[in-house]
C-alpha cells in the first residue's frame, strides 16, 4: 500500500468537502500529497478486529481557530485489512468534519512516520471511487492517478485510464448511491453526501524507513528534533519553537527548537538552518524564516507551531503556524548542502517572509550573534553570512552562509537590525518556494550549492532523494523485531545515529577552521576565539581537502566514543574513515585533540579526551593509517595540559581540581586505548609508558569501601560525603546500607564526580576488567557488587542528567550505561540479560518520551542499538563486544564483503536466557561470552537459541 495514496486519498477528502461546502478558503493539500510519489509502505492492521482502534488513531483533524480536534466518527472512517492489506476511507459531507470552518486533514505524526518507506515503485494496482454527489469528484481523477494505479474505477462500470482528463464525463447529472456491503468487511449504509475510496494492492517490500518515528524523543529530556535532514549532513530544515514560560517545560528541555510535552501551541521563531540532535547544552537554531501576515503586525504579534499538526519523515517535514492572520502550512526537506521550503499561506492580510540571523530570546546556553551580512538582489534573493558563538559549549564559532532565493516577488526589504523582512506584493499567490543555499565556507559556495543542489527541483522530488538516502543509510541492518513498538524504538535509533557528526566541507574540499588557539596551550577551557567576518581569513583561514575526502564537525567526543563511533565502525567503515581523518586534522590545525569539537571550533565540554579513545580504536580496526594516528596520539597523550599535567609530574589529579576523579578515569581509558595501539605496532617502550600511566587510576581505589575516591598526598583525604558508597562484601551476601547512610547518600554528586556519583564511578576501570574485577576481590564479591548497584542501592539523584534510573543505574547518562555488561564478562550472563531485557522493556517506547535522558548526538541510541542486536562494546578500544540479551528474531548487517547474519531461535518476549549460541557453526563459551571486530565486521553468521529457563543457560 502506498502512503503516498493514503495520503493523497485523505487530501482528496478535504478537496471534496471544500467543492460540497463551497469555501474558498479550505487548505489545499495538493502539494502535500505530492510529496509522497514514489513512497510505498505495507498495510496497517495485523487484522481486521483492529479497524475500529486504527482508524481512531489514524484521524487527526484539526481546525483552524479551534483548539479541540473534531470527534472521531466511524461514518467517517474505516479500515479494512485483507491479504492484499486494503484501506477503506470514508468522507461524509454531513459528518464529522463538516463543522470545522477550515480542516485539515493530517495523521498522526507518531503512525505516519514508522510507516514511510522508500520503494522502487508503486505498489497499488486499482483505486475505485463510489460518489453520492456529482458535485464532489471535480478534481479527483488526475490526483488518484498520481498515486501509481494502473487504473480508476469511478463507477462499477467504467474505467478510466491514467492520464484521463478530471472532467468525468456525464457525471454531472449521473448520481450513483453507494449502499449495503461496498467492499470487503465493510457492511454499512452511506447518506447522501458520501465519498468511498477504496485503495488496494499488494505489500510493498520491506523497508526501514517506515520503522522511523522522527518524533521519538522530542518529548521527555530527548532533547532531538523533528525536522529535514540527510545522514550526516550539513543542512538542516526544523522547526525552532519553544514551550511558553509557565507551561510546565523546563527551558533545558527547549534547546533542540521542538518540545512534544506542555501546551499545544508552542511560540514559533522559523525554520532554522542549525540544529544538535539530543544535546545537553548549547541551544542552535541559526537563519531561520517565518511566514508572517500584515494583519499579524508582521510576525510581531504572536506566532504558534502547532505541534499536535506536525509530521515527519526522515528527510521531510510538515507543519502548520498559526497566529491571529490564519494558518500556513510549511514544508520542508533538504539536500547535504541545501533547504528547501513551501509556505501555503491560508491566512488573511499580506503575506511577508521574515529572516532571523539574531538568536531566539531565552535560548539555553545558546548562540549569540556576533557579526553577519546581509546582501539584498534584485532577483527576489538575499544572500549573507552570520557568525556566531555557542555559549553552551566553550564558545564554539560558527560561521553560516546563506543564499536565499524567493519565487514570487519581494515588493520592498525591511530591515530589523540583524534581521529582514520581505514584504510581498498584495496578488502573491498562496504558495510560496524558498530554495536556500548553505554553506559554512561563504556566499560563494552557499550560491553554488543553491544552484547545483537544488536548481528549480521541486520539494516533492528533493524529498524523495532524501528519504532515498535515509533508506540507502539505515538497510546497513535488515532487522526482523517485534512487536512494533520496538522496531520503531531500534530503527529510530539507527536514524538518530546517524545525525551527527555533520560535514563541514563543501563538494570542492573547502572548509573553514578557527586557527589554532594564541598563547600558553590549554585544554582545560577551549574556547573559540571572538572573531569578525572582517578578519575571517586570518581567524578562520580557509583549507582545502584532497579529492575525495570530506570533512565533519561537531564530535562530543566524551558521550560518543562509547558506542556511537563503534556503532559506526561497524555499519558505516567509510563514513568512520572521514571521520578519522577529520580528527587528524583537528589535531593538524590546532596541535591537538580537542575534548568537544563543535562547528568549527575546539570546545571544553565534559572531561577526559575521547578523541583519542575514537581515533586509536579506528585505527586498531584498520579505518585510519595505523601510523599516522599514533604518531599524533603520542604526541597529544604527552602534552602538559588539562589534568595531564597532574598525572605525568604527581601521578595523580588533586582533589581540589573539580571531577578530579572521573577525570582521572577518562584519562587513564585514553591512555591504555593508546597503549593498546602502540602495542599492535610494535612500539613496546611507547606501549609500556602508556600502560603504566592508565594502571595509575587504580591509585584513586578505596578498596574498604569498594570506590574510586578523590586522592592527595601525603595524606588521604576523608571519604566524599553525601555519595553513596559500597558497604563492606563478605563472603556471604551484601549487607544493605544503614537507613542513616541511605538518607545520607541521596545527594548523588561532588566535586569529583562528573555527571555521576563515587558508586557509579566504581565500575569505570573498564579498560582493564580484569584488575577492576580483582580489586573487587574476584567474580564472585564482583558479581555481588553489581547486584547492590543493580537492586538494592539509592537511586541517583542530582542534575536532570540522572535520568532513566534502576537504583544506581542511570541508562540516560553515559557513565553507567556499559554496567548490565559487567557481569557477561564475571561469569553471570544471565543477570545482564536480566537488567537488559528490564531496561529496554520499561524505558524506551516508541512515543516523543520514549528516550530515559538525552540522546547526546546518538550516545543513547547507540546503546539501544547494540543492545537489540544481542551485544555491547564494554571496553570499545579493545575490540571486543559482549554478549547481551537480543531483541530481534533475525538481522543482516552490511559488512565489508557481504552480510554478517544473526538468527535468533525462540524469541519469544519471554525467552531471555541463552540456551545455545553458535559462531560460523561454532559453540560460543558462555563463560567468556565476547565476540571480536574481526569476526562482526566481515560476513558471518551469528545464532542464539533463547529459553526462559535461567538455568539451562
Amino acid at each position: 500500500m502506498t502512503l503516498f495514496t493514503i495520503v493523497s486519498a485523505w487530501f482528496f477528502l478535504a478537496r471534496v468537502g471544500s467543492v460540497k461546502m463551497a469555501r474558498s478558503d479550505r487548505v489545499d493539500h495538493t502539494h502535500v500529497s505530492k510529496t509522497f510519489t514514489n513512497l510505498a509502505t505495507p498495510g496497517f492492521c495485523a487484522d481486521s478486529s483492529d479497524s475500529e482502534a486504527t482508524a481512531r488513531s489514524f484521524m487527526n483533524v484539526n481546525c483552524s481557530g479551534a483548539e479541540s480536534r473534531c470527534a472521531y466518527d466511524p461514518a467517517c472512517v474505516a479500515f479494512s485489512c485483507t491479504d492484499t492489506y486494503s484501506l477503506s476511507i470514508i468522507y461524509s459531507a454531513t459528518g464529522c468534519i463538516q463543522d470545522c470552518h477550515q480542516t485539515s486533514w493530517l495523521l498522526n505524526p507518531s503512525l505516519i512516520s514508522r510507516t514511510i518507506a522508500n520503494s522502487s515503485g508503486p505498489y497499488w494496482k486499482t483505486a475505485s471511487c463510489y460518489v453520492s454527489d456529482t458535485a464532489a469528484v471535480s478534481g479527483i481523477l488526475a490526483e488518484s492517478t498520481a498515486a501509481g494505479a494502473t487504473s480508476l474505477n469511478v463507477t462499477n462500470k467504467e474505467v478510466f485510464p491514467v492520464g484521463s482528463s478530471v472532467t468525468i464525463a456525464g457525471m454531472e447529472t449521473k448520481t450513483i448511491t453507494a449502499t449495503g456491503n461496498v467492499h470487503a468487511g465493510l457492511a454499512r449504509s452511506y447518506p447522501s453526501g458520501t465519498v468511498v475510496f477504496l485503495l488496494g494492492g499488494s505489500e510493498a517490500p520491506p523497508s526501514a524507513n517506515r520503522e522511523v518515528d522522527v518524533f521519538l524523543g522530542t518529548g521527555g529530556h530527548g532533547h532531538t528534533f523533528p525536522g529535514a535532514a540527510t545522514p550526516w549532513g550539513m543542512a538542516i530544515a526544523t522547526p525552532w519553537a519553544h514551550s511558553p514560560p509557565g507551561q510546565g517545560v523546563d527551558n533545558w528541555d527547549n534547546q533542540a527548537g521542538f518540545i512534544s510535552d506542555g501546551p499545544n501551541m508552542l511560540k514559533f521563531y522559523g525554520m532554522a538552518h542549525s540544529g544538535l540532535s539530543g544535546a545537553g547544552s548549547g541551544e542552535l537554531g541559526e537563519v531561520r524564516l517565518l511566514p508572517v501576515y500584515e494583519t499579524d503586525r508582521w510576525g510581531n504579534a504572536d506566532v504558534n507551531l502547532n505541534r499536535t499538526a506536525c509530521f515527519a519523515s526522515p528527510g521531510y517535514f510538515r507543519g502548520q503556524s498559526v497566529s491571529s492572520a490564519g494558518t500556513t502550512i510549511i514544508e520542508s526537506s533538504v539536500t547535504r548542502r541545501a533547504a528547501i521550503h513551501r509556505f501555503s499561506f491560508r491566512g488573511q492580510g499580506k503575506k511577508a517572509l521574515k529572516l532571523f540571523l539574531s538568536q531566539v530570546p531565552g535560548n539555553y546556553w545558546g548562540f549569540q550573534l556576533m557579526d553577519h551580512t546581509l546582501k539584498k538582489l534584485p532577483d527576489s534573493s538575499v544572500e549573507g553570512c552570520s557568525l556566531t558563538k555557542d555559549t553552551g559549549i566553550g564558545d564554539a564559532e560558527s560561521l553560516l552562509c546563506f543564499a536565499i532565493h524567493v519565487s514570487v516577488p519581494i515588493q520592498e526589504f525591511q530591515d530589523m537590525g540583524s534581521d529582514l523582512l520581505m514584504k510581498f506584493p498584495p496578488n502573491t499567490p498562496s504558495e510560496v518556494i524558498v530554495r536556500v543555499g548553505l554553506s559554512r565556507m561563504d556566499v560563494e559556495h552557499a550560491r553554488l550549492n543553491l544552484r547545483r543542489e537544488l536548481g528549480q527541483r521541486s520539494l516533492e522530488d528533493v524529498a524523495s532523494s532524501a528519504a532515498e538516502l535515509w533508506q540507502e543509510a539505515l538497510n546497513s541492518v535488515d532487522a526482523n523485531i517485534q512487536p512494533t513498538e520496538r522496531a520503531r524504538v531500534f530503527y529510530t535509533a539507527l536514524y538518530h545515529s546517524m545525525l551527527a557528526p555533520q560535514l563541514l566541507s563543501e563538494a570542492d574540499g573547502s572548509y573553514r577552521l578557527q586557527r589554532k588557539p594564541q598563547g600558553e596551550p590549554s585544554l582545560q577551557w577551549q574556547h573559540g576565539e571572538i572573531v569578525s567576518l572582517s578578519a575571517l581569513d586570518s581567524m578562520m583561514p580557509p583549507q582545502k581537502l584532497p579529492k575525495g575526502e570530506s570533512m565533519y564537525h561537531t564530535f562530543s567526543l566524551w558521550d560518543t566514543y562509547r558506542g556511537l563511533h563503534p556503532l559506526i565502525n561497524l555499519l558505516h567503515p567509510r563514513i568512520s574513515h572521514q571521520f578519522g581523518t577529520s580528527l587528524l586534522r583537528f589535531a593538524d590545525a590546532w596541535g591537538y585533540l580537542p575534548r568537544f569539537q563543535l562547528l568549527q571550533s575546539p570546545a571544553d565540554m565534559m572531561a577526559g579526551d575521547g578523541g583519542s579513545i575514537i581515533l586509536a580504536t579506528m585505527a586498531r580496526q584498520g579505518l585510519v593509517n595505523a601510523s599516522a594516528a599514533f604518531k599524533v596520539l603520542n604526541s597529544t597523550r604527552r602534552l602538559p595540559v588539562d589534568e595531564r599535567k597532574y598525572t605525568d609530574t604527581q601521578g595523580f589529579v588533586p582533589a581540589s581540581e573539580k571531577n578530579s576523579v572521573s577525570e582521572a578515569l577518562e584519562q587513564a581509558t585514553a591512555d591504555s586505548c593508546v597503549g593498546k595501539l602502540a602495542k599492535d605496532l610494535g612500539h613496546s617502550k611507547e606501549a609500556s609508558y602508556f600502560e603504566q600511566k592508565a594502571d595509575l587510576a587504580f591509585n584513586y581505589w578505596d578498596a574498604k569501601h569498594k570506590i574510586f575516591k578523590e586522592h592527595e598526598e601525603p595524606t588521604p583525604p576523608p571519604m566524599p560525603t553525601h555519595v553513596p558508597m559500597m558497604p563492606l562484601i563478605d563472603d556471604n551476601m551484601m549487607p544493605r546500607m544503614t537507613e542513616k547512610e541511605e538518607t545520607a547518600n541521596l545527594q548523588s554528586q561532588t566535586k569529583a564526580y562528573q555527571e555521576g556519583n563515587a558508586l557509579q564511578y566504581s565500575f569505570s576501570a573498564f579498560f582493564d576488567t580484569p584488575k577492576m574485577i580483582e580489586s573487587y576481590g574476584g567474580n564472585s564479591k564482583f558479581v555481588k557488587a553489581l547486584d547492590y548497584f543493580f537492586n538494592d542501592a539509592p537511586e541517583a539523584q542530582g542534575i536532570l542528567d540522572l535520568s532513566g534510573n534502576r537504583h544506581s543505574l542511570t541508562i540516560g547518562n553515559e557513565p553507567t550505561m556499559h554496567t548490565p555488561y559487567l557481569y557477561s564478562i564475571a561469569g553471570a550472563l544471565g543477570k545482564t540479560q536480566e537488567i537488559v531485557d528490564d531496561v529496554i522493556k520499561r524505558m524506551f517506547k516508541a512515543r516523543p518520551d520514549g528516550l530515559p535522558g538525552n540522546d547526546d548526538f546518538g550516545a543513547m541510541s547507540a546503546w539501544i542499538a547494540f543492545s537489540m542486536l544481542g551485544f555491547y562494546p564494554i571496553d570499545p578500544c579493545s575490540s571486543q563486544f559482549v554478549l547481551g540479551r537480543p531483541f530481534i528474531s533475525k538481522a543482516d548487517l552490511s559488512v565489508s564483503g557481504g552480510k554478517f547474519r544473526i538468527r535468533v531461535h525462540n524469541s519469544d518476549d519471554d525467552n531471555k536466557y541463552f540456551q545455545r549460541v553458535t559462531l560460523n557453526g561454532k559453540d560460543l563459551d558462555l563463560k567468556n561470552p565476547v565476540l571480536s571486530w574481526s569476526e562482526l565486521a566481515r560476513p558471518g553468521e551469528l545464532v542464539m537459541w533463547m529459553t526462559s529457563a535461567k538455568e539451562e543457560q
